[in-house]
């Protein structure tokens, strides 16, 4: 008989117990995810490409370079390797150096025409930020010298913001220059008679601001949510 009371009592020891880890289990979930409220859900674009996301004072970025190679309609981009067909053709994509290894950390690069065409590049729900919104993740992180360590993760960068740049480097026509070094990303602002604006990134020497790109340039591009 006491046995059977000691077994019964350790069976509801053993139930308070199990109750009690999984009641601390998602306390411990509830505090991670209010330590980490900038998360965001992934997003994939039409090829089944997915993204994770972050969110900066109002906006929501993507947190990875694009890498699709078609438009939102399914329509293909050329992948133009030669400098003279890069230069002439009107709507293009790349990888660094023509290298298909790149493409999963740096994503592609882009030139204008594929950037502006009407089709559209980024996912549905999404833009390419414009050059105010640039400036104004710019301003959020504290200005040009504090966003450049806080967006990136080279050169002594924190990644403080989430947003995980990485030096993705740039096609300047025919050549390309700065992997490792530098990042380059497409706004979506152009001007009649002035080259279209871009941002670029270095944290060797504290820069994130904006440029007029050549249109025949190759850059990155990430978006931003509607």
């Amino acid at each position: 008989m006491k046995t059977l009371i000691f077994q019964k009592h350790g069976s509801r020891l053993f139930t308070l117990l199990v109750v009690s880890a999984v009641t601390l289990l998602g306390s411990c979930q509830k505090e991670d995810g209010n330590q980490d409220p900038n998360t965001q859900p992934e997003i994939t674009d039409v090829e089944g490409n997915t993204y994770k996301t972050v969110k900066i004072g109002d906006m929501v970025w993507m947190a990875e370079n694009l890498k699709v190679t078609k438009f939102r309609n399914g329509d293909p981009i050329p992948n133009v390797t030669e400098g003279p067909q890069w230069v002439a053709k009107s709507y293009a994509y790349c990888t660094y150096d023509n290298n298909s290894s790149n493409k999963e950390p740096y994503g592609c690069l882009y030139n204008w025409g594929a950037v502006s065409d009407p089709r559209g590049l980024a996912p549905e729900g999404w833009h390419i930020p414009t050059q105010q919104e640039y400036a104004a993740l710019r301003n959020t992180l504290g200005g040009d010298s504090n966003a450049a360590i806080k967006l990136g993760t080279w050169g002594g960068g924190t990644n403080e913001s989430g947003f995980t740049a990485l030096p993705a480097g740039v096609r300047e026509w025919g050549s390309f220059v700065g992997l490792d070094q530098k990042a380059y990303w497409w706004t979506s602002t152009s001007e009649v008679g002035v080259d279209p604006v871009g941002y670029f990134l270095t944290n060797s020497s504290s820069r994130f601001e904006a440029f007029n790109s050549p249109i025949g340039w190759g850059l990155s591009v990430r978006c931003v949510k509607d």
